[in-house]
């Protein structure tokens, strides 16, 4: 018995070291399994981890924002028929008022005083009317029998007689041809000059002619008075916006100067936006714009484009609009999109670089190292031709097939290891 018991205890022994080493190795493995987990993620961490992209062929695509308030395209000055003072303005900046409505109203007493002295006007020149009338009268009488179609011939002669001297003149002519064909021409003057009593003549019908017409201005002048003075309110004619009041009660109206401005209600409106002289060169006339007015959009053409008179280094687009499309004074936002030409290379703007020297990007390299295979990063140097808002058009340095670094975890530097991540 005793003899079993003693064979037995190196088994288990050996068991026991068996055991013993299985347990070892197990935490041998797993202290290596996490050794070379750190040692990875310490790489990972010492990597710089980054997005790529490869540059694309295709247009850019310009943008351009500007707002701006609607006006009426079409403003109508409204004046005072009467030069006299205002009792009363009925209307306010930014009303509006339909046909017939009432604007402002003039004093009566200086109607009275207008209609006065239109009507002396209207007097003086009916008394000049009969004195032209009389003194023509009695040159026409003065005059000898038949000469006024005497007259008419001896004109004849001076203008045929001008004629001549004038062709002689513009050919060229000898001297001597010169000089007998002004002798002419001064000969048939003198003649027709020396016909009694015609100039007389022809100088009171003149100042006859001339009266007849004053009396006419003044006739209409007194009956517009007339017509002013029966009703001192002056009124809208059209359905319209009142755009500006200048003239307040007590103020002396004129028909020079306008009491108000009024815009049609049916009339079109028009927008004027300025933009930046760089935004300006890529539009033209034509472009096609999105106009939001509230919650509204349109698209119209640009109508004109020109240099602000008022914000240097901008330049005014306007657009026309129809008289539904809004009110003046209302604001609107203006988007236009407009496409250069196609280019080889197109980068994001999150790719390109700049230093105090050029643009440049990084790009992917393979190559090998020290432990074997590396991702590394290489500077290209590239020039810009032209961007938009996302994208970057360039030339130099890179091709379509190259792997460009569009974002990266950190700072790179030329030669940098990388890791890439997939997208």
């Amino acid at each position: 018995m005793e003899l079993e018991k003693a064979a037995k205890r190196p088994e288990k022994t050996q068991e026991s070291l068996r055991k013993a080493a299985g347990k070892a190795l197990l935490v041998f493995l797993a202290l290596m399994a996490a050794l070379t987990l750190a040692n990875r993620t310490l790489n990972e961490l010492a990597v710089a981890q980054v997005n790529t992209v490869n540059p694309q062929r295709g247009a850019l695509e310009k943008r351009v924002d500007a707002s701006g308030q609607l006006n009426a395209a079409d403003v109508l000055p409204i004046y005072a028929e009467a030069g006299v003072h205002v009792e009363q303005v009925h209307v306010r900046t930014g009303q509006a008022v339909a046909a017939g409505d009432p604007l402002f109203t003039l004093e009566a007493a200086g109607l009275e005083e207008f209609l006065l002295e239109k009507k002396r006007a209207l007097e003086d020149a009916e008394q000049k009317l009969e004195d032209a009338n009389q003194a023509f009268a009695y040159a026409k009488a003065d005059m000898e029998p038949n000469v006024l179609d005497r007259y008419v011939i001896a004109q004849g002669r001076v203008d045929r007689a001008q004629t001549a001297y004038d062709e002689a003149v513009e050919q060229g002519a000898l001297q001597g041809i010169l000089d007998d064909t002004l002798t002419e021409l001064n000969s048939a003057i003198r003649a027709r000059d020396r016909m009694t009593g015609v100039r007389e003549y022809f100088e009171k019908e003149k100042a006859l002619k001339k009266a007849e017409q004053d009396y006419r201005d003044a006739f209409e002048d007194f009956e517009k008075a007339e017509r002013i003075a029966k009703s001192a309110t002056i009124y809208a004619s059209f359905d319209a916006q009142v755009m500006s009041v200048d003239i307040q009660p007590g103020d002396m109206a004129t028909t020079a100067t306008a009491a108000m401005t009024l815009a049609r209600l049916d009339g079109e409106l028009e927008l004027v936006v300025a933009v930046s002289e760089d935004d300006a060169e890529n539009l033209e006339m034509g472009d096609i714009a999105r106009i939001t007015i509230g919650s509204r959009e349109y698209q119209y053409p640009i109508l004109s484009l020109a240099p602000s008179s008022q914000d240097t280094g901008k330049t005014e687009i306007s657009f026309r609009l129809p008289a539904n499309a809004g009110r003046s004074g209302m604001s609107a936002n203006v988007e236009i999109r407009k496409r250069t030409q196609n280019y080889d290379l197109l980068v994001p703007l999150s790719a390109l670089r700049k230093d105090n020297y050029s643009y440049y990007v990084y790009v992917i390299v393979q190559r090998e190292g020290a432990l074997g295979a590396e991702t590394t990063v290489a500077r290209m140097d590239v020039s810009l031709l032209e961007q938009d808002s996302t994208r970057a058009a360039v030339q130099g340095g890179i091709s379509p097939r190259d792997q460009i670094v569009a974002r990266g975890d950190r700072e790179l530097h030329d030669g940098d290891r990388v890791r890439v991540k997939e997208d």
